[in-house]
């Protein structure tokens, strides 16, 4: 797979269209920057090689990846994600007044504020 590899370059489209082809989808070594959550769907294999890096654009305030069905109605079945190194790039990730830590727990959980989490299942 020929993938941008620099961080100018937002590979998250690219990635984006390869999952929703479903299968089995192999990411080569390299770095990926991605900006917007990606998207698993049922029997789906996800194959990173052991260098193959998903690194969350600075900014981006959001999950690497997450299920289709992570925010509620149906189930999704046979998801294999394998491999890689997931980087949630946190200290450019910046905050807004719901991440402080003196507010965190006077919000309900909100899937579409950016938490930390790199994997959403």
């Amino acid at each position: 797979m020929n993938i941008y590899n620099d961080k100018q370059k937002d590979d998250t489209k690219k990635i984006q269209d390869l999952l929703d082809e479903g299968g089995i989808v192999t990411i080569d070594n390299g770095d990926y920057f991605i900006c917007k959550t990606l998207i698993i769907h049922s029997d789906t294999k996800l194959v990173l090689a052991p260098n193959a890096k998903l690194i969350l654009k600075d900014n981006a305030r959001c999950a690497l990846i997450e299920n289709e069905h992570f925010r509620g109605g149906d189930r999704d079945y046979n998801i294999q994600v394998i491999g890689g190194i997931f980087d949630g790039n946190s200290d450019n990730q910046g905050f807004d007044c719901y991440d402080l830590i003196e507010h965190r727990n006077d919000f309900s959980y909100d899937p579409d504020r950016y938490s930390g989490k790199l994997i959403r299942f």
